[in-house]
């Protein structure tokens, strides 16, 4: 007799349920792998771009130009930009000496783009904006606050600046005297290609303002959700929205979630992902709902370490359609592990990192170079084979970059050229144990499986039996399996249950669709 197992995208992995109460198609554990179209496919790699950084990278941000594409990236006490090929210190000044920032590396920093200006800070220190036009030449200076005033000359600091529409949003609000942690500042609106005129709430010629949100819990951040801009707190969720006159912006309060930590929010087509104290979240601008409870809601708990819980941070890895959750394991200071939504089959997998502190999206390959009037040697316009004033890198791919401080390190996440992790061999492994087969009181004898693998390379394959629900697995040995050559495994085991592990050590690729197993029965116990 044979029993398959197919469709393994249907519900990924679900580590939360015993698995004698999931489905046969779910996957009970596994690591460095993610589901999709049909499968359960071992996740691709990352690799080492742009170099060494000059100093060790906490944040990185991509600011895109109509010539070239840069990526910003700041240490705890500097700022440096990288073209791909040359990094260069763009760290405030003065005198033609660098002042130091004074982030502390808990998520501090931040960043957005103000009236086209990239504008990066760390609510310690005031925002500091790379002045148009961009160039590496150019450091950064202090943010313009009013006419003939500059945040830092006013010493006000913010902890988190985002734009909605074309105003500027100031987040925890500090004027040097006073921190006041639940104001909303907003700026007049910013010109197209320049910065807000003024910031000055006093200002009635301008439209800017201020909102003190009720309740005591801090503001942590806030992001764009359509038509409003959601502000989350430690202890609640409210949303700013657009209504002229005097009033400018309205504000109302949506949930009593409150987010665990900056960066713990990610956009994507559905709306918000948010962490929120120990769950993860989905929202449309209402009441957030959980995605991740009786799959892995548990096991992140359990999972992640309580010292440096607060460095969790989201990303959207939008090739993928996936949200990942980036946290530190126990033991780790910096987020090693993600677990990955895909929010279109509504599947979790789970894969492992570098020690990263942050993930930002981007054009990552900016190895193209575009074409001058000197170089070209063609004659006629005719000839020309491309679109003059093209950019040199394509803007649709948009991919991630992370952060590892501890290594100084820039990454290319999810890297589709690489099985590796930066030259490293991963462990992925799929497996799924409690499989019930016709019953639970027959004996399977199994003498022979039948792997659904893709790809290249070898891998191991081991088959497990169980006499009881949710008891103790006894596996066979780890039986080798060649990608493209072999085809089945043979094996000797027998009991009530059945279970199966798909692993792989090595620089290889795989995409497991299904697993066959023929048996006979051996009576009933």
């Amino acid at each position: 007799m044979k029993h398959p197992i197919v469709n393994l995208d249907k519900y990924g992995l679900i580590k939360d349920t015993p698995a004698i109460d999931i489905p046969e198609q779910a996957v009970s554990d596994g690591n460095n792998i993610v589901f999709i179209d049909g499968k359960c496919k071992k996740s691709y790699g990352y690799t080492s771009v742009f170099g060494t950084p000059t100093v060790a990278p906490y944040w990185a941000m991509a600011v895109p130009t109509a010539t070239a594409y840069y990526w910003i990236y700041t240490s705890l006490t500097k700022c440096y930009v990288t073209d791909g090929t040359t990094h260069t210190n763009i760290t405030r000044q003065t005198a033609s000496v660098d002042v130091n920032y004074n982030a502390t590396g808990d998520n501090d920093w931040n960043g957005t783009f103000i009236g086209g200006t990239p504008v990066i800070n760390n609510g310690i220190d005031s925002p500091q904006m790379w002045v148009t036009p961009i160039s590496a030449s150019n450091k950064m200076t202090s943010l313009t606050f009013s006419s003939g005033q500059t945040w830092t000359s006013k010493g006000y600091t913010a902890s988190v600046f985002r734009q909605f529409k074309n105003f500027g949003i100031a987040l925890d609000f500090n004027n040097g005297t006073t921190r006041y942690p639940q104001m909303v500042l907003w700026s007049d609106p910013a010109p197209i290609g320049t910065v807000p005129s003024t910031w000055d709430w006093t200002d009635t010629t301008s439209l800017a303002g201020r909102n003190e949100l009720a309740g005591g819990g801090f503001i942590i951040d806030g992001k764009i959700l359509g038509e409003q801009f959601i502000i989350y707190k430690e202890d609640a969720i409210f949303r700013m929205y657009y209504v002229g006159g005097n009033d400018v912006f309205g504000f109302e309060k949506i949930s009593d979630d409150g987010v665990f930590s900056r960066h713990c929010v990610a956009e994507f087509p559905g709306g918000h992902v948010v962490y929120v104290n120990g769950d993860v979240k989905t929202h449309q601008g209402n009441i957030p709902q959980s995605i991740i409870s009786g799959k892995l809601k548990r096991f992140l708990a359990s999972d992640i370490d309580t010292t440096y819980n607060t460095r969790v941070f989201l990303v959207h890895n939008m090739n993928k359609n996936e949200i990942w959750i980036c946290y530190p394991a126990s033991g780790n200071s910096y987020p090693n592990k993600a677990i990955t939504w895909n929010y279109v089959n509504n599947t979790f997998g789970l894969r492992s990192l570098s020690s990263t502190s942050h993930i930002a999206n981007g054009v990552v390959d900016t190895s193209a170079t575009g074409t001058t009037w000197n170089s070209y040697t063609t004659t006629t316009w005719n000839a020309a084979q491309f679109v003059w004033g093209a950019r040199s890198y394509n803007p649709s791919l948009v991919k991630l970059l992370g952060c590892d401080p501890t290594n100084t390190k820039l990454y290319l996440y999810d890297d589709d050229t690489t099985n590796q992790h930066n030259l490293v061999n991963p462990t992925a492994y799929v497996e799924k144990t409690d499989i019930i087969i016709d019953d639970l009181d027959t004996v399977k004898f199994v003498n022979r499986v039948y792997p659904k693998i893709q790809g290249s390379g070898d891998i191991t394959v081991q088959v497990g039996t169980q006499s009881v629900p949710n008891g103790a697995v006894s596996w066979s040995a780890s039986i080798p399996f060649t990608i493209g050559t072999s085809y089945k495994v043979d094996v000797r085991k027998s009991g009530k249950l059945l279970a199966y592990r798909i692993q792989s050590t090595g620089n290889v690729s795989w995409e497991f669709t299904g697993i066959e197993f023929e048996y006979v029965h051996a009576g009933k116990r």
